[in-house]
């Protein structure tokens, strides 16, 4: 099996949503693009919501517009991976 399928097979995107509890006031709900098996962060993500493209504040977080929608990221080197939000 080449690298590059062993690479992209077992390192694929997750995003992991963090989402402020219910009923309490906070800051806008956000994701971060790391690594599945490191949880590094994967820098140059690319972030969709709904297909808008979402930015990154300078700690590497993607604050989300709305709470529901489809959200898709994609790295060089990664598969890409979905995430439906409801």
């Amino acid at each position: 099996m080449s690298n590059a399928v062993f690479k992209m097979i077992l390192c694929f995107v997750v995003v992991l949503i963090l989402v402020p509890c219910a009923g309490h006031a906070g800051p806008p709900p956000s994701l971060r693009v790391v690594d599945h098996h490191t949880g590094e962060v994967i820098t140059g993500a690319l972030v969709t919501m709904d297909g808008e493209p979402l930015a990154a504040d300078a700690a590497g977080l993607f604050p989300l517009p709305r709470s529901e929608g489809i959200v898709k990221a994609r790295a060089y080197g990664y598969q890409r991976a979905e995430l439906p939000l409801a």
